[in-house]
């Protein structure tokens, strides 16, 4: 007797997969840490928040990963008498040198909401004004 199934078990788990689990739909995969700015009246401090996994995140796991502060030392600049333009290419500076120094060359850190953010606002008008 023949079998009147449109589709073979292995067919229709692969199709269940790429539905339920698609891959590749997205340009970078998952958010695995961030960079937080702050700024104060004498300084701007930099702080890393980073998964400590090591390898690659696997989408399937039941293993949860957990984004954690990281313990830097010296992350920070003195604001002193400096123009906006300067504190802005000293941020970056420093953006650079963390991307360097404390991300795993795998990863990529997206400037994208960073750069937005920053090429409109006036952190000296902020500093002057606000802290």
């Amino acid at each position: 007797m023949e079998s009147t199934k449109l589709y073979t078990e292995e067919e229709y788990l692969n199709t269940m997969r790429s539905l339920y689990f698609p891959r590749y739909i997205w340009k970078f995969n998952q958010i695995v840490g961030y960079i937080e700015i702050i700024v104060t009246s004498l300084d701007v401090i930099f702080e890393i928040y980073m998964c400590h996994t090591k390898g690659r995140f696997v989408f399937k796991s039941k293993q949860k990963y957990y984004i954690e502060k990281i313990p830097t030392v010296g992350l920070h600049f003195p604001i002193s008498n400096k123009s906006n333009d300067e504190l802005k290419l000293e941020i970056n500076r420093f953006l650079k040198m963390i991307e360097n120094d404390f991300i795993n060359k795998r990863r990529y850190i997206d400037y994208s909401t960073y750069e937005n953010f920053i090429k409109y606002y006036d952190l000296r008008n902020f500093i002057n004004n606000e802290l």
